[in-house]
């Protein structure tokens, strides 16, 4: 059976957001963390966990760094936990596989002691009875609903590390398969696409990258990808969901540089990557985006999903006006939950 037909089994896997970005751009007008500046009246980064609770995702890793204290009093973490307060991050149940079927010779889903547990944890959406002091009152009455199946798990800089050095702070908590999402986008996409799409590569699924692909009618200002052969080829009449799958999925051949007008597909800021991938990541500060992803496409190891879906980043303040406006719209269905 193709590794696409099997189940996946999406509280199998952690997710890393990164959620500690200097926000440059929108200083000017908003000089909070990008992933709490209200967008339609809700802080962005609900967005993406509504979004991730609703598909299936339990286990997330908040990547912070500039700001973490405003992130964190946001989600009602307390923003300075008592040296020590750290319990280690979640384990998953012994051989519990990230989908209902055998992992590859010798994989297995496990955290590493050895570099150190994660700063907090805080499950279930509620206080923690092993540390109580690790909750607050929430700046927003959302919170308490949209976090209710979540684990939370803090990393936090201790200096500015870029993406790549985030990442790397969390290694002890990498899976075999690990979704990465920015903070500071939102692609309205199907996740779990995402890793049957990467577990179709095959061999290449330990130590690849998928990443993905949205399209934008113009995207000069993003930069570009350049896209290869299909993953599928000659099977053309094929109908199942993995083979859908498979003919929109690509190999990244280049990444194109900003300027470069007219529609093109760019990179949704969403990655499944395979525990190898990551842990090409130096310790110390590094980047996702200038320093893996290049070696990946050097290497034949990264893959790009294409969508159209509903895509938005709040990295500018232009975008980040277009985003009061169209998120008014997804507003509307946590009003709906609620009713």
């Amino acid at each position: 059976m193709s590794p696409g037909a099997r189940r996946f089994a999406a509280e199998s896997v952690p997710v890393f957001l990164l959620c500690g970005g200097l926000g440059t751009r929108l200083r000017r007008v908003d000089a909070r963390p990008k992933a709490v500046i209200p967008v339609a009246g809700v802080p962005f980064v609900l967005y993406l966990l509504r979004l991730l609770g609703i598909q299936g995702f339990r286990e997330i890793h908040l990547l912070v760094g500039h700001g973490a204290e405003r992130v964190l009093t946001t989600l009602g973490l307390d923003p300075a936990p008592e040296a020590g307060a750290g319990t280690s991050p979640p384990a998953a149940p012994a051989n519990e596989p990230p989908f209902e079927a055998d992992l590859p010779p010798g994989a297995t889903r496990q955290t590493d002691p050895a570099r150190g547990p994660a700063d907090e944890v805080v499950a279930g959406g509620s206080t923690s009875e092993a540390d109580p002091a690790m909750r607050t009152s929430p700046s927003n009455p959302l919170v308490p609903e949209i976090l209710r199946p979540l684990t939370l798990c803090v990393h936090r800089e201790p200096e500015p590390m870029g993406t790549g050095g985030a990442l790397s702070l969390a290694r002890g908590c990498f899976g075999d398969y690990n979704l990465i999402l920015n903070a500071d986008s939102y692609a309205e996409s199907i996740y779990p696409d995402l890793w049957i799409a990467h577990a179709e590569l095959g061999e290449k699924t330990a130590d690849g990258l998928t990443l993905l692909a949205v399209w934008q009618d113009d995207r000069s200002d993003y930069g570009g990808l350049a896209l290869g052969a299909a993953a599928l080829e000659g099977e053309e009449e094929e109908a199942t969901d993995a083979a859908i799958l498979r003919r929109r999925t690509h190999s990244v051949t280049s990444f194109l540089e900003k300027g470069i007008t007219g529609p093109g597909w760019i990179n949704g800021g969403v990655y499944l990557a395979g525990r190898g991938a990551l842990e090409r990541l130096p310790d110390g500060p590094s980047s996702l985006e200038r320093k893996l992803l290049p070696e990946l496409v050097r290497d034949s190891r990264l893959y790009a999903l294409r969508s159209r879906c509903f895509f938005r980043d709040i990295g500018t303040p232009d975008r980040l006006r277009a985003a009061q406006q169209e998120f008014r719209r997804i507003r509307s269905r946590f009003d709906d939950a609620s009713r």
